[in-house]
């Protein structure tokens, strides 16, 4: 049984350890904020036209509201995610998923 125990909280250990690396790798070069960071406090919101604005509830994140803007290019189905600088990674790893015609959820793969 002590053995067992042993065993559980070095399994347990190794699992924390791997989702902490896993999250540290998600860190965009050059900034203090990962990708699951977009995901969790960004959203878009339609401006004017096809135009969406990208807004951040989280102040680490404004160089993604300052570098970033969102177009719908066929409908509300068809929304692309634009960064420029040094956030253009979000390009491939994000999209924009419109849950009305006003606002929509950024959406990351990681």
């Amino acid at each position: 049984m002590y053995k067992s125990a042993i065993c559980i909280m070095l399994m347990l250990g190794c699992t924390f350890s791997q989702a902490a690396k896993d999250v540290n790798a998600t860190y965009i070069k050059g900034y203090e904020f990962s990708v699951r960071d977009v995901q969790r406090y960004c959203q878009a919101k339609r401006e004017s036209g096809d135009a969406l604005s990208i807004r951040c509830k989280d102040k680490r994140l404004k160089p993604v509201e300052r570098s970033c803007e969102g177009w719908i290019t066929g409908g509300l189905d068809f929304a692309k995610l634009n960064c420029g600088g040094g956030l253009w990674v979000l390009n491939s790893a994000c999209k924009i998923e419109m849950i009305g015609h006003k606002r929509g959820n950024v959406n990351c793969v990681f």
